[in-house]
């Protein structure tokens, strides 16, 4: 029975993360179709339970930009920098919300730190 119930956390995790993916490209789906407001809502929702949810916080920056919601993009896509500045798709978005912001461009990659 021990070597049982890992075996079932480890197939509910990945049932788990599968609809999770499913969900995420069903909302891609919906962007794609333009139902941006219903988008948004889903991917504050998925956002603010997990801030290192990048393909959300991604999808949320690139639908708050196409409705003209500059200030909140521009605003959740440093979030999402801060909580992971490696992230390159996420740095050229917060690139180009930095442009419709009037705010200083984000390098496009980090700044190396002086050896002296």
């Amino acid at each position: 029975m021990a070597v049982f119930s890992p075996l079932v956390g480890m197939g509910l995790l990945v049932l788990a993360t599968k609809a999770g993916a499913q969900d995420l490209g069903e909302m891609q789906q919906q962007f794609l179709h333009g139902n941006y407001p219903g988008v948004i809502l889903r991917a504050q929702a998925e956002v603010a339970g997990n801030r290192y949810a990048t393909d959300w916080r991604l999808l949320l920056v690139k639908s708050l930009l196409t409705v003209g919601r500059y200030d909140e993009a521009y605003t959740n896509a440093m979030a999402g920098l801060d909580d992971y500045s490696g992230a390159i798709e996420l740095r050229l978005l917060a690139r180009e919300t930095a442009l419709f912001h009037n705010a200083r461009p984000v390098p496009i990659s980090k700044p190396r730190k002086s050896r002296r």
